[in-house]
């Protein structure tokens, strides 16, 4: 009988490690995803912004074509 139990713990036992690796391989990969879509926001936020301070942007009003100030505000 406690062969039995001792057999079944541990099967368990490696069981539940296996799931704890999976789970660890998981996080893992979730973390490094993370990072990776961190750097690429960073650098086309980058890109966009440099791109954005190059180039003059002008709205149609009712005065006309006007300059555009900050991207909220209008001349």
């Amino acid at each position: 009988m406690d062969k039995e139990i001792n057999g079944h713990l541990y099967i368990a036992n490696d069981n539940l490690k296996r799931i704890a690796d999976a789970l660890e391989e998981i996080l893992r990969l979730v973390k490094q995803d993370q990072e990776k879509m961190q750097r690429y926001k960073e650098e086309t936020t980058e890109k966009w912004d440099s791109e954005a301070d190059k180039s003059e942007v002008y709205i149609e009003t009712l005065n006309g074509p006007e300059l555009r100030d900050d991207g909220k505000n209008y001349k």
